[in-house]
């Protein structure tokens, strides 16, 4: 909205950049996969959309609990 009142173009980074980043920046391990990409091994662990509002971000203790947020993509 403000964008549009001064007449500018809104910036946005790539959404996949803070997959990308050295781990002195983020403090953590970052790793951007697909869905089916997860086995039961990677589990508990936390998993964030890289669209948000896609699905809701959050702990998951195993792959059927993450499963059950993401059925249907």
């Amino acid at each position: 909205m403000v964008a549009q009142i001064y007449n500018v173009e809104l910036l946005s980074p790539d959404d996949t950049l803070v997959a990308r980043l050295e781990g002195k920046w983020t403090k953590r391990s970052i790793q951007l996969r697909q869905i089916g990409q997860l086995s039961a091994k990677d589990f508990p662990t936390f998993i964030k959309p890289v669209v948000p509002k896609i699905y809701i971000a959050g702990i998951f203790q195993n792959i059927e609990d993450f499963k059950k947020v993401t059925e249907g993509l």
